[in-house]
């Protein structure tokens, strides 16, 4: 991983301190969520293709209750209405930053948009993180729009209720991650020191 160090103006005006207040509130409710806390090693996947046997899939969930409690504490860094929105956050935090460092809030809000790490085309389509997000959000989690779940229904066809679900969260766990790594870069912003998260 390469580190850039950012030159931030510590002098950062309200109401965008406040924002960033409450940016830091739901990171450390994101990082309190069980499965945040015991790490990605609960999730798996692994598609094997065997001549004889055919194509077998084996997927590890954690419990539903445990994804609803991460996706919960997640969607306030995905929906676009929040004030917390992750690409609005890093916007903000550029603001006050040394303007030679726009290319390091580029790449970070780049991450962010290609944050799963399972790539797939169905239908010669690809499976991108934020189509899975979209879908499992807007179609089960959160909303139940039927289209949404016409085309989730579609793609879990395809590929299995179970896969699919492992592909959202390994693209939120990634996009988590991501959050997090930001929010420890700009900690010293607003976070009293020693705090720990």
């Amino acid at each position: 991983m390469t580190h850039v160090l950012v030159s931030i103006n510590p002098n950062i005006p309200e109401p965008d301190l406040s924002q960033l207040k409450l940016f830091h509130d739901r990171v450390v409710a994101l990082a309190n969520t069980r499965l945040v806390k015991a790490g990605q090693s609960n999730i798996h996947a692994s598609i094997t293709l065997d001549a004889a046997k055919g194509i077998a899939r084996r997927v590890a969930l954690p419990t539903e209750e445990q994804i609803a409690q991460f996706l919960m504490a997640f969607r306030f860094f995905y929906m676009k209405s929040e004030k917390t929105h992750f690409p609005r956050i890093v916007n903000l935090v550029s603001r006050h930053a040394d303007p030679a460092a726009a290319e390091v809030f580029r790449a970070i809000k780049a991450r962010w948009e290609n944050s799963c790490s399972v790539q797939l085309r169905l239908n010669g389509e690809p499976v991108t993180s934020g189509r899975l997000i979209d879908l499992w959000f807007n179609a089960h989690y959160f909303h139940g729009e039927p289209a949404k779940r016409e085309q989730l229904d579609g793609m879990n066809a395809l590929l299995s209720d179970d896969l699919s679900k492992f592909m959202l969260l390994d693209a939120v766990y990634n996009a988590s991650e991501i959050v997090r790594g930001f929010h420890t870069g700009i900690g010293a912003l607003f976070v009293p020191v020693g705090t720990e998260i």
